[in-house]
């Protein structure tokens, strides 16, 4: 699943902020601010993405606090919009009611519903087959509106003229919204990757040389996990994705084949792993001159989006002893590493407009 971020969606999420507050004052009767909530004397967090699935309309994830909306939305009437939103509060009420060790539907769940007089919009809102197929049939809907705006700039008049005439009637009849599709930036990615614990210098090895691929990883801290998210545009997070998993175990391979026993401990391991980051880093500086002026404009962009969205992010760096002797050997692997041909083949993209500062 991948979050979606964008100027537009951004707005979007303002919107479903709105649309929170109204339902928190007017049916659970409780108060609610832009970043939480308040029940009794505990304030929740409450934080709004939007996300793209093939069947998911909604969720919520108790480990971040985070209600997801789908893309679709987007474009759709606002009754469906806010019967989602009312399923996954009620999602979020249930979980502090009764904690995580029950089932998502059941009768905590329904209860919660009643209480506020939700079981027959929430009923209709989810119904399995349906969601599915009210995805599908708006996205299908939206491609073709957008391909008819495509060709609204045709160099032959009565060919533009007609298709976005066509294009207009399409919106009108199923009530959507695409205007922001004129002058919209392209969507940025996240994708949460490799939950875990804690973070570990093997994870933090695999996070800086992802960041030689055309995104921005972050650690992100959850209710019990922390993941390492991946940032940039979707198709520079597919091959990151690919990557990483594959560092994940040549990292174990590498260090297997290089220890000896002068070479022993976690501390040898953790800056081994420190030393191929450095070492894959001088590998391939020089390759990264020849385009550094739109890698520095790439990362520029990423660093400038990341700030956007993470607004109450810190970013603090973590100490790590290090064994010298750990640290030569992982430099040494790492100007060897070899990132695989079947994945190093598929190339992030490396576009003209990200030299103008525009992701």
């Amino acid at each position: 699943m991948h979050l979606l971020y964008s100027k537009t969606i951004l707005l979007f999420i303002d919107k479903i902020k709105n649309y929170a507050q109204e339902i928190f004052a007017e049916e659970i009767q409780l108060t609610c601010h832009d970043q939480f909530f308040k029940k009794g004397h505990i304030k929740y967090p409450l934080r709004f993405v939007v996300f793209d699935h093939p069947s998911k309309l909604g969720y919520f994830n108790p480990h971040f606090y985070e209600i997801g909306i789908h893309k679709c939305f987007l474009f759709n009437h606002e009754a469906s919009l806010k019967n989602v939103l009312r399923h996954e509060l009620a999602h979020y009420l249930t979980f502090i009611e009764y904690g995580l060790e029950i089932q998502p539907h059941g009768k905590e769940f329904r209860f919660i519903c009643k209480k506020y007089g939700w079981e027959t919009l929430i009923s209709h809102a989810f119904a399995p087959k349906q969601q599915s197929e009210k995805i599908q049939k708006t996205m299908s809907l939206l491609k073709k509106i957008e391909k008819l705006f495509a060709l609204g700039n045709s160099p032959h008049p009565k060919e533009a003229q007609a298709a976005l005439l066509k294009a207009k009637k399409l919106l009108l009849k199923y009530n959507l919204n695409i205007s922001f599709k004129e002058n919209e930036e392209e969507e940025i990615s996240i994708y949460r990757f490799m939950q875990v614990k804690k973070s570990s210098p093997k994870l933090r090895t695999i996070a800086q040389i992802l960041r030689h691929f055309l995104v921005h990883p972050i650690f992100n801290r959850g209710y019990r996990y922390t993941y390492l998210e991946i940032f940039g545009e979707k198709v520079n997070v597919k091959v990151a994705i690919h990557i990483g998993n594959f560092l994940d175990l040549e990292l174990e391979r590498l260090w297997k084949m290089s220890k000896s026993p002068s070479l022993r401990g976690l501390r040898a391991k953790n800056s081994f792993f420190s030393g191929i980051a450095e070492g894959y880093r001088e590998k391939i500086s020089q390759k990264e001159i020849e385009n550094e002026p739109a890698l520095i404009a790439i990362q520029n962009n990423l660093d400038k989006k990341v700030k956007e969205i993470y607004t109450r992010f810190s970013f603090k760096k973590t100490m790590l002893l290090i064994e010298k002797q750990g640290l030569s050997e992982g430099k040494r692997v790492g100007k060897s590493l070899m990132i695989p041909t079947f994945l190093s083949s598929k190339k992030p993209r490396l576009k003209k407009k990200f030299i103008t500062h525009k992701v």
